[in-house]
């Protein structure tokens, strides 16, 4: 991702070369025409000229980043076509002051099925270091960014920038659920934090997401504010037909019902199943995925968003259906969907096991 700094080195002067862009232009221009033009629309492209430059300027002084640059970001995450144009929805930005730190929601999406929330934090001590979750002994860095080392634990990090301390934040609200964090140390000090989550089941679908946002730093009370969020565009689903089902013994689960909801930042893929082997399935979770296959057998890339979760009974507020939750790279919905299971186990290997294709509708 570019930083401010990228877009210095890259542009260096931006307003001198806006203008003789600008003059280079005109001069292109043959003679007749160029007299032609009045000074409305001379000063009309001397306007452009400025706000491109400003626009341009402010990038580069900012270098922040946004949602868009967590999902690039991300190995486990892939854009859709349309998640560019979901994020351009006029958010207007909500503050939560805290005692340690200025939590400012510059960025939120509701695509029906998940929020994409973007915070950028502007902590009160510059000696401090804000990074989302909770702080446990030992946590290696990357825990808590992608872009923060392996090798090192988050609090060897953080002295090693010149942190004296940390504070963790949690982010949360009644109607959502499952959270995955991301963070991001900016040049200016400041901290991008992204937040995925999926919304509770009664709240899909809905033509605004009526969503109760909270930040909680130590012991403090959480601060909390009211945030209405439209949902970005149309959603497509197809699900396969009813009574059509397959037995993943290695897996120990039967699937019986599979739903493809396409929306305009991913596709999520639904996997409703029940346990027919829970020593099985427990085996089977800990190390390997449910495979979703394309019509060659390859594994279908994710999506925008990198949660993948097994819902048990009521996990979360996420309903009694057990089910299978992931995103994928589905541009245009199918009317078939391959599903496999690996065979096997971790001692002895993994190898790719049976497959069932369900039809959808």
């Amino acid at each position: 991702m570019k930083t401010g700094e990228d877009f210095r080195r890259e542009f260096p002067d931006m307003e001198a070369g806006f203008r003789q862009a600008a003059a280079e232009a005109l001069q292109s221009l043959p003679e007749a025409n160029r007299s032609a033009w009045s000074k409305p629309r001379m000063a009309l492209l001397l306007a452009v000229v400025f706000v491109l430059s400003a626009a341009v300027g402010m990038a580069a002084a900012a270098g922040r980043w946004g949602v868009l640059d967590f999902i690039h970001a991300n190995p486990k995450t892939n854009p859709g076509m349309q998640t560019s144009a979901a994020l351009a929805n006029g958010f207007t930005p909500k503050t939560l002051d805290t005692p340690c730190a200025a939590f400012t929601i510059t960025e939120a999406v509701y695509d029906g099925m998940a929020t994409y929330i973007l915070v950028e934090a502007v902590p009160k001590n510059e000696g401090i270091m804000i990074v989302p979750g909770y702080l446990h002994d030992g946590a290696q860095a990357c825990s808590y960014s992608k872009s923060y080392p392996a090798d090192m634990t988050i609090d060897e990090y953080a002295a090693q920038q010149g942190y004296s301390g940390i504070i963790p934040v949690l982010f949360g609200g009644s109607e959502i659920s499952a959270h995955v964090y991301d963070s991001f140390h900016n040049e200016d000090g400041t901290f991008s934090i992204m937040i995925w989550s999926f919304v509770r089941p009664e709240y899909r679908f809905l033509d605004a997401l009526p969503l109760h946002f909270s930040v909680s730093v130590y012991d403090d009370a959480p601060r909390g504010c009211s945030l209405t969020i439209p949902v970005s565009g149309a959603v497509q689903r197809v699900r396969s037909g009813e009574g059509e089902s397959v037995v993943l013994s290695s897996a120990g689960i039967e699937i019986n019902g599979v739903e493809l909801i396409k929306t305009t930042m991913t596709t999520y893929c639904l996997m409703d199943y029940d346990i027919i082997d829970l020593a099985r399935q427990r085996v089977y979770a800990m190390y390997r995925p449910i495979r979703i296959l394309d019509d060659v057998g390859a594994a279908i890339p994710r999506g925008a968003n990198p949660l993948y979760i097994r819902i048990g009974a009521n996990h979360q507020g996420m309903g009694d259906q057990l089910q299978y939750i992931s995103t994928r790279q589905i541009d245009s919905l199918p009317d078939h969907i391959t599903i496999g299971e690996y065979d096997g186990n971790q001692e002895e290997g993994w190898i790719e096991g049976k497959t069932h294709t369900f039809f959808l509708q």
